[in-house]
């Protein structure tokens, strides 16, 4: 479900993670991909180096099991996610230097 290999490097389609969260076909399917995501090291429990979107200052991430909230490890799939995501997004930010303004994303 929305992940592949493009040149040895996996590749996300956070298009359909937003359509699978929007037609509801169930929590334990995205739950899974969720699950799925982390294993492959493309989100995280840790904040630390790691990205957030924001949206009307709260945290917009993915979460696990509804409450424990979920990084990205890398900062082309925080930004894809925030442009998919249909949300007014405030920034997408490092826990450590780099911060990215919701009217940057388009450049980015």
């Amino acid at each position: 479900m929305g992940v592949s290999m493009i040149d040895g490097r996996i590749v996300v389609d956070w298009g359909q993670y937003f359509n699978q969260c929007t037609t509801y076909r169930g929590e334990e399917v995205l739950e899974k991909y969720k699950r799925i995501l982390v294993a492959l090291g493309i989100l995280s429990f840790q904040k630390k180096s790691n990205w957030a979107v924001v949206s009307f200052s709260m945290f917009v991430n993915p979460s696990a099991l509804s409450s424990q909230r979920l990084f990205f490890t890398r900062k082309h799939d925080a930004i894809e996610y925030a442009k998919l995501s249909g949300w007014d997004i405030d920034e997408v930010f490092q826990y450590s230097d780099q911060i990215i303004s919701g009217s940057e994303l388009k450049e980015a």
